[in-house]
């Protein structure tokens, strides 16, 4: 199975693969991010299911520990790269072992509630220090840098003065939402948004029939997105 996941704050999608002994980084991801990269000595043959060798070679490269996170969960966590990964990331068994995570399997979704786990996560990250990427932004915009860090954004704006009323015209029938379905990899982006956002206190569970539908990005992306421009026509 895969789930969505942020290696230090760089979002990606992580193959959960019991069959992998140990946890991977395509050197693909790690080139076009800027992920450091440093020499194995000696180099660590891989052998597929079948007892082949690895058609890549051998491991040369591994990170430093980076920062994991997925969904609430954060850990510090060392990569072995490798090329032509089918994802940005593998989590293998030993990673399984470690946190013995509990995976529902209906809407695809990973749970860290062991207590080995909870135990794990609070020696590893108080005893390890974990690389921070730094993200490239352009000259003009440093001034602006605390605006895309990824800890900044788990709290809201400070309350102004100003609070401007959405009013809705009177008598008005609103849109209700339509039942369809969604891909495991849309389920997967969905859960991932409501779980980071019911944490964050961003939003709440409702059970009004009224909504919007979630879009894809113009890039092909799936982070959420909502339709409120059917929401226009309904305001005063």
């Amino acid at each position: 199975m895969f789930c969505l996941a942020c290696v230090s704050e760089i979002p990606a999608h992580a193959l959960v693969d019991s069959g992998a002994t140990t946890n991977f980084l395509d050197q693909a991801f790690a080139a076009h991010f800027d992920v450091p990269l440093d020499p194995v000595d000696p180099p660590m043959t891989v052998e597929t299911i079948d007892g082949r060798k690895l058609i890549a070679g051998p491991i040369k490269f591994a990170t430093q520990p980076l920062c994991l996170t997925i969904g609430a969960h954060e850990e510090a966590i060392r990569f072995y790269g490798t090329a032509d990964l089918h994802f940005p990331l593998v989590l293998g068994k030993a990673w399984l072992r470690t946190h013995d995570p509990q995976v529902a399997w209906s809407w695809n979704a990973i749970s860290f509630l062991s207590l080995q786990c909870i135990d794990y996560i609070r020696h590893t990250c108080a005893g390890q220090e974990v690389s921070t990427l730094a993200i490239s932004i352009p000259p003009e915009l440093t001034d602006f840098a605390d605006v895309f860090s990824e800890k900044e954004v788990d709290r809201l704006p400070p309350h102004r003065p100003y609070d401007c009323p959405v009013d809705l015209l009177p008598n008005v029938l609103l849109p209700r939402g339509r039942l369809y379905s969604m891909s495991e990899p849309e389920l997967a982006a969905l859960w991932d948004f409501l779980d980071k956002n019911l944490a964050r206190g961003f939003i709440q569970p409702l059970s009004s029939p009224l909504s919007s539908s979630p879009l894809h990005q113009e890039d092909g992306g799936l982070t959420l997105c909502r339709i409120t421009t059917p929401c226009r026509s309904f305001r005063s």
